[in-house]
């Protein structure tokens, strides 16, 4: 998408943490907040809106999680989360 002149931009935020700021990038209140992999479409909706969806790290972990990643040799995905999806609604 093309910014719109005069439209500010804005970082997605789903959780508390700092909004980027380029004089202090390395924040580890920026990077360990709204972390998200985004690559997918933005969908334009009916009422002229938009719909991105992002996939998100979700705390969770039970005993059946700790066996899996027990049996995966190099598991390189953060113990103790899933992956998960948030939808961003916006205009």
């Amino acid at each position: 998408m093309r910014a719109v002149p005069g439209q500010k931009k804005r970082q997605l935020v789903y959780e508390a943490g700092a909004v980027f700021n380029p004089q202090n990038w390395m924040n580890p209140s920026y990077l360990n907040s709204n972390q998200m992999y985004g690559s997918y479409e933005v969908t334009i909706l009916r009422n002229g809106g938009i719909a991105y969806p992002a996939t998100v790290t979700v705390p969770y972990e039970d005993e059946e999680d700790r066996k899996v990643l027990a049996r995966i040799p190099k598991y390189t995905g953060a113990p103790g989360y899933v992956g998960g999806v948030r939808c961003f609604i916006g205009k």
